[in-house]
């Protein structure tokens, strides 16, 4: 089931190259970490990247030197993050209600829309929903202090103050006879960090502290960060859309999930690992979907348990009358992304795109039909089954046809095709106009000088020596050479763009 997992999401990693702008940011700074052989600070255009602990840089940079300088080799730490978080949840599910439950509880989590994407993406998330899940399961499956210490410490490595914030909050709404361990645990886990944070820290002149603690943690939960948020008490429900599609299509069995919470077992844990997340990030200004990911594991688990208290019959009418229920709110969610798959497919400009869009939704509609069916006679379990294994069809449609497909739309990475046909030797290169990340990982991860001016401009081709200058066609120089150029969509700000790479002749 694990490598089963690894090698979905590796399939859905391996379509495209990097996106703007998160995942190019990371990977770039890993690629860079590679180059100049500075494995405390991550850098980014040779600049300080405070945003995020070290680990993901050493995943990622690890995975690079392996397997190449490839947007593949960058998600392979998510697609193994992932893959442990379903094995951490197939643990707790096998030994808290039963095998079978623990190996659907794996599933459903490793197949839902938010888990795949952030288990095909290069950024920290299915790194910290391994390292959480894992410090969650240690701590009630096992007394094993150095193993909770070490998890914590890797969740810190991994996305500062939350992962550890997020775990021990966890375990001791569930275990409170324990908070003496979990002091313990927790003493330890930020000694594990400090042995980087430290030095890192002294390397930067406390830098580290001051961007990583003061502006991205604090700042960001006092208000919003780069518009990813809202007025206070409009933008309290932000998570609960982000529930209902982000865990599609199991959303079908999350009502009679939550209900039957109180005559389950786990009901303490499941309800503080639901909670925990949940109301801490609407409470924080900055609000992304993947903040409340580390509740999938939970959401997994409880619907597992719910049917396997079903196939044993343990159910109440009540909390059957809930299951049935489901399908009033699983069927409007299901049409709609159909329809917004097949509105994409019929609208979208561009070519190639009309078939797997057609593809995908057909997969969503024949499964979600099919399970629908199932639900309403009773079958319960194998509609679920139906769903995980229409989920993973979708997943696998979408990064081995739809990704390639995306991706030779991208005028970045034609563009760099094309300096590199036109300029084997790669020049110190710099931009005017045109900034997204994912231009320095794509030509090595060579720091790339961002120009702001057209006198800039003129100034940085006329120095010496061989120089590049990638630029937009308006802006383009008229007493420089055009070398390469390539147009297409830039996804990350919706708009037409015409890029063109530009030389000085003599």
């Amino acid at each position: 089931m694990v490598l089963a997992i690894f090698f979905l999401s590796l399939a859905l990693a391996s379509g495209t190259t990097v996106w703007d702008r998160d995942e190019a940011r990371f990977a770039t700074a890993a690629l860079e970490m590679t180059r100049t052989g500075n494995l405390l600070v991550p850098t980014l255009n040779g600049e300080l990247r405070a945003q995020k602990p070290i680990l993901p840089y050493w995943v990622m940079a690890a995975s690079m030197r392996v397997a190449g300088a490839t947007a593949t080799a960058a998600r392979l730490g998510s697609c193994l993050g992932l893959a442990l978080a379903a094995a951490f949840t197939g643990w707790l599910g096998w030994r808290l209600v039963s095998p079978r439950a623990g190996l659907l509880a794996a599933a459903i989590l490793a197949t839902t829309p938010l888990a795949l994407l952030e288990g095909a993406a290069a950024t920290a998330d299915a790194l910290l929903l391994a390292f959480v899940t894992g410090a969650v399961a240690v701590g009630v499956l096992s007394g094993s202090w150095l193993g909770l210490s070490l998890l914590l410490g890797l969740a810190l490595l991994t996305k500062g103050p939350v992962g550890l914030v997020l775990p021990i909050l966890i375990l001791a709404f569930a275990r409170p006879a324990e908070k003496r361990r979990l002091f313990i645990a927790s003493i330890l886990g930020l000694a594990i960090f400090a042995l980087w944070f430290v030095p890192a820290n002294q390397a930067t002149q406390g830098r580290f502290l001051a961007i990583g603690l003061g502006h991205e943690v604090v700042t960001r939960v006092a208000q919003p960060l780069e518009g990813h948020g809202g007025r206070f008490l409009l933008s309290l429900p932000y998570y609960v859309p982000v529930v209902l599609v982000g865990f599609l299509p199991f959303t079908l069995y999350l009502p009679a999930a939550l209900a039957a919470l109180r005559g389950s077992a786990q009901r303490r844990l499941l309800l503080a690992w639901i909670a925990v997340p949940f109301v801490l990030f609407t409470l924080v200004a900055t609000k992304l979907p993947h903040y409340v990911l580390p509740i999938w594991p939970a959401f997994a688990l409880a619907v597992a348990a719910l049917l396997d208290r079903e196939r044993r019959g343990e159910l109440s009418p009540d909390d059957r009358r809930w299951l049935r229920r489901g399908l009033f709110l699983y069927l409007p969610l299901a049409a709609l992304a159909v329809a917004v798959l097949g509105v994409l497919a019929w609208h979208l400009p561009w070519p190639g795109l009309a078939a797997p869009l057609v593809t995908l939704g057909g997969l969503g509609a024949a499964s979600a039909l099919t399970a629908s069916i199932l639900h309403v006679r009773g079958r319960f379990t194998r509609a679920a089954h139906v769903l995980v294994a229409g989920s993973a069809s979708m997943a696998l449609v979408a990064g081995l046809w739809l990704g390639p497909r995306v991706e030779v739309l991208k005028p970045v990475p034609r563009l760099v095709a094309a300096i590199r046909r036109a300029v084997p030797e790669a020049p110190p290169t710099a931009t005017f106009g045109f900034g997204e990340p994912s231009l320095g990982f794509l030509l090595g991860g060579q720091p790339l000088k961002h120009l702001q001016t057209r006198a800039q401009a003129e100034a940085w081709l006329g120095g010496p020596g061989p120089r590049l200058l990638v630029t937009t066609r308006a802006l383009a120089l008229p007493s420089a050479r055009e070398v390469a150029s390539a147009a297409g969509p830039n996804l990350s700000k919706g708009e037409w763009v015409e890029l063109v790479a530009l030389v000085r002749d003599p």
